[in-house]
C-alpha cells in the first residue's frame, strides 16, 4: 500500500510540474521594446513581437528592418539573431554578424555579451596545444653504381669545340627572348587598351551621377539652415511631383466608395513619402510636416484627422503593413526614372483582395 501511495504522489507531482510549466514563445530569444525605445517605435516593436509569436517571421523582419534603418539597436539585434536562425529571412552568419555589430555600437547590451562569449569561444580553441605529428621519412635506397669497363680498342667520339657549342646555344637563347618579348608587348597593349575603356566608362557614368547631384542639391554648407529649407522644398517637390503622377492613373471617387481600398491607398502614399524623406535623411518632424502640408493641401485640413487614424490602424495590422512597403518601393523606381514600373505598382495593390 506504501508503495502504490508513493508512486500516485510522484505522478500526481510530475503532471502538476507540467500543468505549471511555461510554454516556450517561438519569439523567446527576440528582445521587446523597454523603457528607452521612444514612443514612434513602440507600438512597431509590439507589431513585430506579436507577429513573430503567431509565426508570422517575414512580417516580423520587415518592421524590424524599417526600425533597425533608423538606428534602433534592439531591432538590429532582433534581424541579427532572425538571420543567425534563418526565421523569416535566408540563413547566414555574415548578414547575422553585420546587424550584431550594429547593435553592439548602437549600445545594445545583449549583443556586447553575445560578441564577448564568441572571442572567448575562439581563444581557447587557440590556446590549446595541439600535438605535433612527426613524419618519418623512409630510408632512401642506395644509388646503384654502374660498372662500365673501358675498351681501349674502341676510337672516341669527335667532340665540338666549345666556341662552336657556345654559339649555338646562344641563337637559341636569342630566339626564345624575342618571342617572349613580343608576347609581352602585345598582352601588354590589349590590358592598356581593356583598362582605358572601362575607366573611360565609368567616367562617363560618374559624370552623369554628378550632374544629376547638381541639379538636385543646392550649393550651400550642409550644416546651414537654408540648406535644410532647400532640401526641405526638394522632397516636398519630389512627393507632390509623384502623387500627382498616382492620381491620372486612379479613379478616387471608387477608392474613396470602398473603406478597405481607401486604407490602402493611404498606407502606399504614407510608404512613398516616407522613403522620400529618409532619401533626405529628413528629421521625424520634418517628416510629419511634409504629411500634413501635401495631405492637407491635397484633401483639405479638416480631413487631416481622419486619414492619420487611418493610417495607425492600418500599421497595426500586420497584413496591411506590407501596403506601406510598397508604397516606398514604387518611390525607389520613380527616383530610379522607371517610371512605368512605380505607377502600376498602385493598381497591383489595390487590385489585391483581402
Amino acid at each position: 500500500m506504501n508503495v502504490k501511495i508513493l508512486t500516485i504522489l510522484i505522478l500526481l507531482l510530475l503532471s502538476s510540474q507540467n500543468i505549471y510549466a511555461k510554454k516556450s514563445s517561438p519569439a523567446d530569444f527576440l528582445l521587446q521594446a523597454n523603457d528607452e525605445t521612444s514612443f514612434m517605435h513602440y507600438e512597431f516593436h509590439h507589431l513585430a513581437y506579436e507577429a513573430a509569436e503567431h509565426k508570422n517571421f517575414q512580417d516580423a523582419y520587415r518592421i524590424y528592418l524599417k526600425l533597425a534603418n533608423k538606428g534602433d539597436d534592439r531591432a538590429e539585434y532582433n534581424i541579427g539573431m532572425m538571420y543567425m536562425n534563418g526565421l523569416g529571412v535566408k540563413k547566414g552568419k555574415m548578414n547575422a554578424y553585420k546587424w550584431l555589430r550594429r547593435a553592439s555600437k548602437h549600445g545594445n547590451k545583449e549583443a556586447t555579451l553575445y560578441f564577448q562569449k564568441m572571442n572567448e569561444r575562439y581563444t581557447k580553441k587557440v590556446q590549446k596545444p595541439r600535438p605535433r605529428v612527426i613524419k618519418e621519412s623512409p630510408p632512401k635506397p642506395l644509388a646503384k653504381v654502374a660498372i662500365v669497363e673501358r675498351n681501349d680498342s674502341t676510337p672516341p667520339k669527335k667532340n665540338r669545340s666549345l666556341k662552336e657549342s657556345i654559339l649555338v646555344k646562344s641563337e637559341k637563347v636569342q630566339k626564345n627572348d624575342s618571342s617572349g618579348l613580343l608576347y609581352i608587348i602585345i598582352s601588354f597593349i590589349c590590358f592598356m587598351m581593356i583598362l582605358s575603356f572601362f575607366f573611360l566608362k565609368k567616367s562617363k557614368k560618374d559624370e552623369e551621377k554628378d550632374e544629376n547631384k547638381t541639379k538636385e542639391k543646392p550649393k550651400v554648407p550642409q550644416n546651414s539652415l537654408v540648406y535644410k529649407a532647400q532640401i526641405y522644398d526638394i522632397t516636398y517637390a519630389h512627393v507632390s511631383d509623384y502623387h500627382t503622377a498616382l492620381l491620372k492613373q486612379v479613379n478616387m471617387a471608387q477608392i474613396k466608395a470602398d473603406k478597405n481600398k481607401l486604407q490602402i491607398y493611404y498606407m502606399f502614399i504614407y510608404g512613398m513619402i516616407d522613403y522620400f524623406c529618409q532619401l533626405e535623411k529628413l528629421t521625424d518632424t520634418e517628416q510629419r510636416r511634409i504629411f500634413t502640408s501635401h495631405m492637407g493641401e491635397l484633401e483639405g485640413k479638416e480631413h487631416l484627422t481622419a486619414i492619420t487614424q487611418t493610417i495607425l490602424e492600418g500599421q497595426r495590422d500586420s497584413a496591411m503593413y506590407h501596403y506601406q512597403a510598397a508604397g516606398g518601393i514604387s518611390a525607389q523606381a520613380w527616383h530610379e526614372h522607371k517610371a512605368k514600373d512605380a505607377l502600376s505598382m498602385l493598381k497591383k495593390v489595390l487590385s489585391e483582395q483581402r
